[in-house]
Formats: structure tokens, C-alpha cells, sequence
């Protein structure tokens, strides 16, 4: 049997902006939710839904997810080296929109923030926030790990 998923378009922006991030503390695995609950990091709820409650595709969602991101994550970085802002407004979109489809709520919103810098040329605010969407993206993988 194939699977056809249909990926909502999901926009937390609104609430998830208002929340500023504490550079100073950066999350350890301390902050970790448990997997089966809905963690800042990642929606275990929504992602089982999506998944249907399948496990294993859960997993295969992520996979897909953490590999897409990584290749976005390295695009960005990238382009806004050579100020290529085009570019990088494209991939921080791509991000934006996957981390939405898979309930990745703290990596979506730090995507929104710099998506929002770029778009108002606000480069050196924008930069600083490429290692705060790597460390997001490292505890989605972490947590897709431990599931």
C-alpha cells in the first residue's frame, strides 16, 4: 500500500515570534521533552498524526526532514556568505515550510525570524541566527533519535 501524505500549511509564526531566544543558554539535552509529549522542539502528537500513528514512518519523515534541513541549513549559510539574499530567502522559506509540514515548532519559528530579517535587509541580525537554526536542528535529530 502506497502512502499519499498530505502536508498542511500550518503558521505558528504569530505566537511562536514573540518569544525571544536565550543566547545565553543555548538548549541542552536538560531541555528535552520527553518523546511522547509535545516538546518545543518537535510535536510528537502532530508528527503521529501525520504519520498516522505509523512508527516507522514517523521515523522515515524525519529522516527526510533532518536530510532537506541540512541541505537548506548549508544553501543559506552559503548564500548569505556571498550575499546572495535571493537565495537565501529561498532556502530559509524551504525550511520554514518543512519545519511546519513536521511540527518542528522551535526550528519553524527561528525561521520565520530570519526569514523576516532578510526580508527587511536586516543581514547582520539574520546571520546571527544561522548557528541558533543549526543547535534547533541538531535536538530534532537528537530527538528523532531517541524516539
Amino acid at each position: 500500500m502506497q502512502r499519499v501524505m498530505v502536508l498542511p500549511h500550518a503558521d505558528l509564526c504569530g505566537a511562536l515570534d514573540n518569544q525571544p531566544l536565550n543566547h545565553a543558554n543555548p538548549p541542552t539535552s536538560a531541555h528535552f521533552d520527553a518523546p511522547d509529549s509535545r516538546s518545543p522542539h518537535l510535536d510528537w502528537h502532530y508528527l503521529e498524526a501525520l504519520a498516522d500513528g505509523s512508527a516507522e514512518f514517523m521515523a522515515e519523515l524525519l529522516q527526510i526532514f533532518i536530510t532537506d534541513s541540512q541541505n537548506h541549513l548549508s544553501t543559506l549559510r552559503v548564500a548569505i556568505a556571498q550575499g546572495d539574499y535571493s537565495t537565501a530567502l529561498h532556502a530559509i522559506h524551504q525550511l520554514k515550510g518543512a519545519s511546519a509540514n513536521v511540527g518542528a515548532l522551535t526550528l519553524q519559528a527561528i525561521a520565520t525570524r530570519l526569514e523576516q530579517h532578510l526580508h527587511h535587509n536586516q543581514i547582520p541580525q539574520a546571520h546571527l541566527l544561522v548557528p541558533e537554526l543549526n543547535r534547533a536542528l541538531h535536538i530534532v535529530q537528537t530527538l528523532s533519535y531517541r524516539r
